[in-house]
Formats: structure tokens, sequence, C-alpha cells
């Protein structure tokens, strides 16, 4: 059992590793495909095309690569004066110097893509560069700044019908409602933007939702459901390679199964999120990963081990400026000292994260330092300033309850707001169709009144009308008259032509007989087969026929042969007979076949003009 499972393991790991490899030699191929149009091109806006299509390919996974790529699109574009490629451009240096944590640089470059896009007057794009820089504004705790963005934008993107944008809009929404601690609106807004985004299958879009989903399900402590929703994330980031993204998931399920106490998935997750932020040099997921491997290692005991993961993790958040982050990262070396029973060191890192909480206003962060702190100077036997800090993180406590309460009230009020808007919308949509419904009568009203004036005046034209008409109408019809004579001696020319022919064939036949007969030459039978087949090979009458018939029937072997590209001069030949509403018996002493013949000919005419059972030929002909 034991080696069947090996067996099973190891093919696994073979399937999937092929299977990555097939993947990445699949990009490889595209990127020297790209790479070859533009050596081979000459135009600067397809180059520059191409550079996006690189851009996008590298960005997430090699983003030091897709700057080059960056830089010659912007280049390339701008000399080609192609202003919305550079404010695409742009937008794809925003999304860089983002990953790379810049977010000074980030923002100037978003700004620079939505100022082209609106002198471009495309409102949607720059809808979309917006979106990003509510996304900033999330992150730096400017909550109402975001919200108004995305309400901004949902206007527009619903007003272009963009669904893509519309389901982003309201999962900013969701977080913004999670980050204020609204965790049922944040799920309702963030179930929103899934559901729109699994409607149009985008699957880039839904990873991200379902992410989102798992961080408030872990936030709630429904683990086992957002170890589900993390998951499923990770499964579509992996198939579409993004590594960012796939590393942001493995925290997140790396968390959850640590709050289970499952260790082993927690440090397999871990590592394997610390392994790809490592590749692409996204700081703010590697530190996000020692963090969290801090964690693991402090609950299974092996503080030095914490230590030294929070310590990576503290330097990577002060390079890139993360200061709430740098004081919970010194509450938790603080914490693994005092653990270790190392006091003073312990009190050492509180106070630094006593220090940064105050200049950042977290009261989160402050109570946990402080209440760990009075711990420490306790054990040092500091029970005047053990008591003192206990107090203040008492206060905070207090502090930090009655925001929580706040905040519950308010989601309440939220909801309740929420829906009276929704009545009140509904309301003013009921009022908007009723005043649509008003309009329309009057414009009814107005449309009969102007109807029966315009009714007047057609009555009194078409008794002048009717006048001319009689005339033109006994004229029309002599015409007609006229031409379905011509049309019945053409008919009648056509059948003369058959019956001469056949007659040209008997008179000729019966000669050859005359004269085998009279010299009693019996080698003249080969003579007579021949001259029959001659007669039966000789096309001029058909020629003749066909231009007869083609004068009747305008255009009918033409329309025939558009149709049906792969119809044999024979093919026509019935079809033109049929068309002439003529017997099977007529069709086959003209054709020289017998009845017999003309059934399978137009069984397999049938089976060609793809008619079924159910349809007639005839009927189909006649139409043509």
């Amino acid at each position: 059992m034991k080696f069947s499972l090996k067996l099973l393991l190891l093919f696994l790991v073979f399937f999937y590793s092929n299977t990555l490899f097939a993947q990445n030699e699949q990009k490889t191929e595209k990127t020297d495909s790209l790479l070859d149009l533009i050596k081979n091109s000459d135009n600067d806006t397809i180059k520059a095309t191409n550079y996006i299509e690189l851009i996008n390919l590298t960005l997430y996974n090699n983003p030091d690569q897709a700057k080059l790529y960056i830089e010659n699109s912007l280049r390339l574009y701008k000399k080609a004066n192609n202003e919305k490629g550079i404010a695409k451009s742009y937008s794809k240096k925003a999304t860089y110097f983002y990953i790379k944590s810049q977010k000074d640089s980030a923002r100037y470059y978003l700004d620079q893509s939505i100022h082209m896009y609106l002198k471009t007057r495309d409102t949607l794009q720059a809808a979309v560069m917006r979106h990003n820089v509510g996304i900033n504004y999330l992150q730096e705790g400017y909550q109402e700044k975001c919200i108004e963005i995305m309400d901004m934008n949902i206007a527009v993107f619903k007003r272009y019908n963009d669904s893509i944008h519309l389901g982003n809009a309201y999962l900013i929404k969701g977080k913004v409602a999670y980050t204020r601690g609204y965790l049922n609106i944040a799920l309702n807004e963030t179930f929103n933007a899934l559901k729109i985004h699994e409607n149009i299958k985008e699957n880039l879009r839904i990873a991200e939702d379902m992410l989102q989903v798992g961080i408030i399900y872990d936030n709630l402590k429904e683990y086992e459901k957002a170890i589900s929703f993390f998951e499923q994330s990770y499964t579509l980031y992996e198939e579409l390679g993004y590594n960012q993204q796939k590393s942001q998931a493995l925290n997140y399920l790396g968390l959850s199964n640590l709050y289970l106490k499952n260790f082993d998935l927690a440090r397999e997750s871990f590592q394997k999120a610390l392994q790809l932020s490592q590749k692409i040099g996204y700081k703010a997921n590697i530190a996000r990963s020692y963090v969290n491997m801090g964690h693991l290692t402090y609950e299974t005991k092996d503080y030095d081990k914490a230590i030294e993961n929070f310590q990576k993790a503290s330097a990577l958040w002060k390079s890139i400026s993360s200061s709430y982050n740098e004081a919970n990262v010194f509450a938790n070396i603080g914490e693994a000292y005092l653990a270790k029973k190392e006091y003073v060191k312990a009190i050492d890192y509180f106070d630094q994260s006593i220090a940064l909480s105050n200049a950042i206003n977290s009261p989160r962060a402050l109570k946990k330092a402080y209440e760990f702190k009075s711990v420490a100077l306790e054990k040092l036997n500091n029970l005047k300033s053990a008591l003192f800090n206990y107090k203040k993180s008492k206060i905070l406590s207090d502090t930090i309850y009655s925001i929580e309460r706040t905040k519950a009230i308010d989601e309440l009020s939220i909801i309740y707001e929420t829906e009276k808007k929704e009545q009140a919308i509904v309301l003013k949509q009921n009022e908007i169709e009723l005043l649509e419904q008003r309009v329309k009568v009057n414009n009814l009203q107005r449309l009969l009144l102007g109807s029966g004036i315009i009714l007047l005046m057609i009555i009194f034209g078409l008794l002048w009308y009717s006048l001319r008409q009689k005339a033109k109408r006994s004229r029309l019809e002599k015409e007609k008259l006229n031409h379905e004579l011509d049309f019945k001696k053409k008919e009648l020319a056509t059948h003369a032509l058959h019956i001469a022919k056949k007659n040209e064939v008997l008179d000729h036949l019966k000669q050859k007989a005359e004269d085998l007969i009279s010299c009693k030459n019996t080698s003249g039978y080969q003579q007579l087969i021949q001259a029959i087949n001659f007669d039966l090979r000789d096309d001029n009458h058909w020629e003749n026929f066909a231009r007869y018939f083609e004068e009747i029937h305008k255009d009918f072997n033409t329309n025939i042969k558009q149709q049906y590209p792969n119809i044999t001069s024979n093919e026509l030949r019935l079809l033109a007979l049929l068309k002439m509403n003529l017997s099977s018996k007529e069709i086959a002493n003209m054709l020289n076949i017998s009845k017999e013949g003309v059934k399978k000919a137009r069984y397999r005419l049938r089976k060609k003009l793809e008619i079924t059972s159910d349809e007639s030929l005839l009927d189909l002909v006649i139409k043509m």
C-alpha cells in the first residue's frame, strides 16, 4: 500500500512538473514570436503594441524585464504621437512601480495616464486608471476618497456596460467596508463583484474576488470556508500564471491553517509564498511571508527562529515605509523575547512598537504593546510600572470595544440607509416611468390630431391618384399580356427544338438502316452504333437549348452555381428540365436515359443540394 502511494505521488509530481514546463515553454515561444515580430516590423505602432503584449506576459513574473519593454513601448508610442498608446504605457509603468512598492512613482504615472486618456476623450479608460488611484487611497487610509472614486466609476462602468471594471469597483467597496470593520457589508459587496465576474467568466477577477471572500471569512473565524475560497483562488491564479497573486493566496491559506493548528500545511503554504515573492522581488509579500513564518515558529515554540523571521520582516516594512506593519512586528519580536524570558529585550521592542503606534495613531497595536510590556515589567518585579502599562492597555481595550460597538451600529445604520436609498431609487424610477407614460400619451394625442389632418389630405390625394392609376393599369395589363405571349412563344420554340432533334436523329437512323438492308453490309452495324454514339455526344442542340432557356429564366444557371459551386453540367441540365416542369418520361427521352436513370439522378441531386425528405426538389427548383 505504501509503495503504491509513493508511486502515485511520484506520478503526480512528474505530471505537475511537466505541466508547468509545458506552460513555461508556451510562454517562451510566445515571447520569442513577439520579439521576432518586433524585429521584422518597420511600423512603430505595431512594434509598440507587441511590446505591450510582452509586458502583459512578464510584468508579474519578471518585472525588471517588463520595465525594459515598457520603456520601449513608451518611446515608440511617443515617436508615433499615439496618445492612447502613451496612456497605456504610463499605466503599465504605474503597475511596475506598484509591484516594486514605490507608491509615489506609481501614483505619478497613474495621474499621467489619466491625463492622456482624458485628452483623447476616453472616459472609460480614464475611469479604469482612476480605479487604481482609489486603490492607492485605500492603502494609504483615505477611505472616503476611495469610496468617492468607486461610486463615480460605478456610474461610468454601468453606462459603458463594462462588467469587468464594474465588478472591480464593487470589490474595492467591499475592501473599504472590510477595512472599516463592516464585515457583513464587505461580504455583500464582494459577492456582488464575484457574481458579475462569474457571469462573464473572467477568471482573473473571479480569483481576486474569491481571495477577498476568503479573507472576510477568515476574520469572521470561519476558517474552513476561508480555506475553500483561498484554494479556489490559488488554483485560478496558478492556471493564469500570476505569481504575485499566488503568493498572496498562499499566505492567507497558511494563516487559516495556522489558526486550525494545521502546522505542516501552514508551513508549506508560507514557504511557497516566500519563494514566489522573492522570485518577483515583491517586498510587501516577502515581508508578509516572514511575518507569517514568524507566527508559525512562535506557535511551535521555536522562539529564536520566530525572532529571526520577524526581524527580516521588520527591515522590509521599514524599507517600504509601512509603519503600521512595522509597529506590529516590533510587538511580535517583543512577545517572542518575552516567551524566552529575556524581559529587558522584550520591553525595548515593546517601546519601539509604542512609539510607532502613537505616531500613526493605531490603538490596536498600542493595546498589544502596553499589555505585553506590563507582563514583562511584572516579571522584572517592577509592579508600579506594570500596573501603569496594564491600565493603559485596559483603557485602549475599552476604546477599541467602543469603536467596535460604534462600527457595528454604523454598519446597521449603513445597511438601513442603503435599503432606504434603494427604495428611494425604486420610487424615483416609478415616477420616471409614470412621467414617461404621460409624455407618451401627450405625444399620442398630438400624433392622432396630426394624423387626422394628414388622413384627409391622403384621401383627396388618393382620389386624384386612382384616376391616373386606372389608365396606367390598363396599359400595364396590355404589356403584361404581350410579355406572357412572348414567353409562351419562347417556351414553344424550346420544345420545338427538342422535337426537331429527336426527328433528326430518327431520320438519320432510318437512312442508315435502309443502307444496311440494301447493301447487306454486316460491318455497317458498327457504323450505325458509332453514328448513334456521335448523336448522343452531340451537345450543339443542348447549347441552343441552354441559350433559349437562359433568355426565359434569366440568371438561373448563375444563381445555381453560386449557391452550389460543385454542381456538374449534367446536373444543371436536369435542373433546367425540372424547372420546365417536365415529367420523368419526357426528361428520360431528352437525356437519352431510362426513367430509372432519371430517378437515380434526382436522388443524387437531392443529396448534393442537401434537401431533406420533407422538402420538395421541384418546389426548390421552381423558386430559383
